[in-house]
Parts: C-alpha cells; sequence; structure tokens
C-alpha cells in the first residue's frame, strides 16, 4: 500500500461511534428549548430563564431580583470582596398545581451565601397572578444540604436532602432525608 498505513477496524468503529455520540449531543441540545417551553394560557412557564430573571422575598429583609439567575448585593465593607449573593440551583425546577387552581406553580431552590463558609439554601415557590410570575412563598430550608431532587406529590412539595446528621461537619452532611411543604403552610409563614 506504498507506505500508508490503513486505520484499523477498531479505530474506524470508535471514529464512527464519536460522531454519532456527537449527533445525539448536538441534537439532545437543540431539543433542550423545547422541553422547558409550556403555554402561558395554561400557567405553564415559557422557560427556566423566566424563574432566573424574577424576584424573590424571604432571604433578606428586602426581596432580590436575579438576573439571569443570580443576583449580587453591595460589597459588605468598600474594597473587600465579600458581598451576599443569591443564585438559582437551574437544576431542580418543579411544577404542578398545588392548590387546585387549574394553574401550575412552580417550585425552585436559591442558594444564597453572604461571604463565609455558609450556603443556605432556599425553597422558592412562584405562580402566577394578574398574568405574572410572582413568588408566593419561601422557605428556609438549610446551611450546607445537598438538594437531591424533589417533586409535587398530594399537594405538597417533597424534596429528598442531604442533611447534617450527628457527628457530621459542617462540610460534609451524610443524613439522607425527605422533607415536605404544603403550600398553605408556606403562605402562613
Amino acid at each position: 500500500m506504498d507506505g500508508i498505513q490503513q486505520p484499523s477496524y477498531l479505530a474506524v468503529k470508535i471514529a464512527d461511534m464519536n460522531r454519532l455520540y456527537l449527533i445525539i449531543l448536538v441534537s439532545s441540545l437543540l431539543m433542550l428549548p423545547a422541553l422547558f417551553a409550556g403555554c402561558a394560557a395554561n400557567g405553564k412557564i415559557q422557560s427556566i430563564e423566566t424563574l432566573g430573571n424574577a424576584t424573590y422575598s424571604g432571604i433578606y429583609e428586602f426581596p432580590v431580583s436575579l438576573n439571569n439567575g443570580r443576583w449580587e448585593g453591595e460589597l459588605f465593607i468598600k474594597g473587600a470582596t465579600s458581598r451576599p449573593v443569591v443564585w438559582l440551583d437551574d437544576g431542580i425546577y418543579l411544577s404542578g398545581d398545588l392548590d387546585d387552581d387549574g394553574l401550575d406553580e412552580f417550585a425552585v431552590i436559591l442558594w444564597e451565601n453572604s461571604g463565609g463558609t455558609g450556603i443556605h439554601s432556599y425553597l422558592a415557590v412562584m405562580g402566577r397572578q394578574e398574568g405574572q410570575i410572582v413568588n408566593l412563598a419561601t422557605a428556609y430550608i438549610g446551611d450546607r444540604i445537598q438538594v437531591k431532587n424533589g417533586r409535587f406529590e398530594n399537594g405538597e412539595i417533597v424534596l429528598n436532602i442531604i442533611q447534617h446528621g450527628e457527628g457530621d461537619g459542617a462540610c460534609c452532611p451524610t443524613q439522607k432525608a425527605t422533607v415536605s411543604w404544603s403550600l398553605s403552610d408556606l403562605l402562613e409563614k
């Protein structure tokens, strides 16, 4: 073959598989907007981006308005680097009709840090009022916990978390737990 080395059968198959994975990946990315799309008429949010640009109360004494999923407050001390920060966990997004009004409510996780080692988590429930997405309620979940997943079940928001157990260091919770809230309980707080 005049000194030209032909690729092995295995090398050709690996290259074909890589092309296939690339096609699947690109196709999946192109479908993401459709997965988050909804119809405003039946109470669905048009995209997770809507929640990333909403205003939330119950974290500080004042509401915070996220911009692309993040809010940053003023520096605590001029010339320092610490400032309060709140951000949306876009990996946990729940929707369903919690109050039987025919419109979906939405639950998201917000994380807050005020410059120290603590990262505080909050459950925020969003809904529609007069056609606008508004924060109906916000509840504190805990410091440095891990939210694994969640669901709406029997009119409640249920989260599976890993929280601090006896003897756990602040950095490293190990205790699995399930916590839940009803919308009416959250609205009473």
